[in-house]
């Protein structure tokens, strides 16, 4: 009896792990295939169709300025300190990225997913991040001066107040944030 216990136990583990990995879709490996790699610059250079998903990826201390990186898979990257000023990123995943420290002066960001992005101290003055998804996004200390966040999702008052605003920031209408 104990041992069909056991046996069951094991074969409901099983059963358990294989049905997280069908939930939460491919593993690391296959949906990300630069996880954890700095890749090339030719791959960053690329033609959008024929780029791998650059998720995962190293990119912290790159010199991405001006790159065209629009509709890419960023999600969870580490771009920290990363000079991204003028670069390409419309309607790109960077979800959960790291961008601590970034330089993202007048990067075109509109209706990128920056859901739970570190943001913190980056340089976002000037960047167009009108329709982008700002959900749980770590804004500390971040410059949005001039930025456009007109229609940015997710945005709440304690994230503008960690942030630098001023006159110039463009804030998503209806969205009034008291001193």
């Amino acid at each position: 009896m104990r041992r069909l216990r056991r046996q069951l136990a094991l074969m409901a583990t099983v059963v358990l792990v294989v049905m997280t990995q069908v939930i939460a879709g491919p593993v690391a490996a296959q949906d990300c295939p630069l996880a954890g790699k700095r890749p090339a610059a030719d791959v960053l250079r690329g033609a959008p169709e024929s780029r791998p998903s650059l998720c995962q990826a190293d990119l912290s201390g790159s010199d991405l300025r001006g790159v065209h990186l629009r509709q890419t898979n960023l999600r969870q990257a580490s771009l920290a300190k990363a000079n991204l000023r003028g670069a390409e990123l419309s309607q790109s995943d960077l979800s959960r990225a790291d961008l601590r420290g970034a330089n993202l002066r007048g990067a075109n960001l509109r209706a990128a997913n920056l859901t739970e992005a570190d943001l913190s101290a980056s340089d976002l003055s000037g960047a167009n991040l009108s329709r982008a998804d700002l959900g749980k996004a770590n804004l500390a200390k971040a410059n949005l001066i001039g930025a456009d966040l007109y229609e940015a999702v997710g945005l709440s008052c304690a994230q503008l107040r960690a942030a630098d605003t001023d006159a110039s920031t463009r804030l998503p209408s209806g969205l009034a944030c008291p001193n």
